[in-house]
C-alpha cells in the first residue's frame, strides 16, 4: 500500500502526537485501569514514531553518501 507523500512524511509526527495525547489521558485518569492502558499506548506510540523517524533519517543519509549506480563485477 502506498501513501501520499505528505501523509507518509507526517506519520512519525502523528505517532508522537498520539503518544502525547495518550500521556495526557493517562495523567488525568491516573487511578483507573484506563490510565494505565493509555500510558502503555503512549509509550508504544512514541517509541514507534521515534523509530520510524530515526530509520528514515538513517536511510536518507546513507542514500546521499553512496551513488545509485549498479556495480558490475570484473
Amino acid at each position: 500500500m502506498r501513501l501520499a507523500r505528505p501523509v507518509y512524511e507526517s506519520l512519525p509526527y502523528a505517532y508522537v502526537g498520539l503518544g502525547w495525547l495518550a500521556m495526557l489521558v493517562s495523567y488525568f485518569n491516573a487511578g483507573s485501569g484506563g490510565g494505565v492502558i493509555a500510558f502503555i499506548l503512549s509509550l508504544f506510540a512514541q517509541v514507534a514514531g521515534l523509530t520510524i523517524y530515526l530509520h528514515r533519517r538513517d536511510c536518507r543519509s546513507r542514500r546521499s553518501q553512496y551513488p545509485c549506480e549498479i556495480i558490475e563485477e570484473p
